[in-house]
């Protein structure tokens, strides 16, 4: 299947509605191998509605950070930054509807667009050691602990994904 019937056939697989694709993913950055299950259709603005709701009902935290925190997540789901939304808008063509497939204009790549439902790493990638500030280390706990949404979602290079792996409704495909 080359890449054209590639997206017509995601294209088709999610018109009814949310499912999931499985595939084997070569990362460009740490070269980690990794089985990634993707639910693909799934709507990126529901996501940040559900997650707005969840830290709404949190109430507010007594402690500074946390609050600090949650804050920040609430405004990044509600009003993200308008230079970094743009950005993202300017970036991409969406190819299907929801961004499921989207075109890289810069670098002339396919991208898949989805939250992620499982990921086995089949072989350790080389991480970089990150000195997150004790901030961005409780967004990354609240975002766990609230089982946030919009923190699963993420962007796969078409050509990093395996061809002989990849599942698509339980069956076998082949991307060219």
């Amino acid at each position: 299947m080359n890449k054209s019937e590639f997206i017509k056939a995601i294209e088709l697989y999610i018109s009814k509605g949310c499912r999931f694709l499985a595939f084997t993913y070569r990362s460009k950055g740490t070269n980690e191998l990794a089985r990634v299950v993707i639910n693909l259709g799934v709507s990126y603005e529901n996501a940040k509605k559900s997650d707005n709701e969840k830290l709404v009902a949190m109430g507010v935290s007594e402690s500074a950070i946390t609050e600090e925190a949650r804050q920040g997540l609430m405004k990044s789901v509600t009003a993200p930054e308008k230079a970094q939304s743009e950005g993202q808008q300017n970036a991409y063509i969406n190819l299907v509807k929801g961004g499921a497939i989207r075109f890289h204009i810069e670098s002339q790549k396919l991208h898949i667009f989805a939250e992620v439902h499982s990921k086995n790493i089949l072989e350790q990638g080389v991480h970089k050691v990150v000195n997150s500030r004790p901030l961005t280390i409780e967004k990354k706990h609240l975002q766990k602990e609230l089982k946030l949404r919009t923190a699963k979602f993420r962007t796969y290079l078409l050509e990093n994904i395996l061809e002989s792996e990849v599942k698509m409704n339980g069956e076998v495909i082949e991307i060219e």
